[in-house]
């Protein structure tokens, strides 16, 4: 019997370097709705997200041809370069 699959449910959760905590409650909104805005522009959809002081924990469905590890390789230079504190 085949199994189809038309989305996946996937919880990510990114750390500061060496979870050192730089995450002040003055930027935690921008970057939730920057992360928000990347998934978004891939095709997914967002159903969860909070950024602790040294992590940012994020609940997405996307479709199974969005693979997991491209999709945060893809997205790592983009939040290198655009969240700067």
């Amino acid at each position: 019997m085949e199994v189809l699959y038309n989305n996946l449910y996937t919880h990510f959760v990114f750390t500061t370097k060496d979870r050192v905590t730089v995450i002040e409650e003055e930027h935690r909104d921008r970057i939730e709705k920057y992360i928000s805005g990347i998934v978004n522009n891939h095709g997914c959809k967002m159903y969860s997200i909070y950024a602790n002081p040294e992590h940012v924990h994020f609940l997405v469905s996307r479709d199974p041809a969005i693979k997991t590890s491209p999709f945060t390789i893809r997205n790592k230079p983009l939040q290198k370069n655009m969240i700067i504190f």
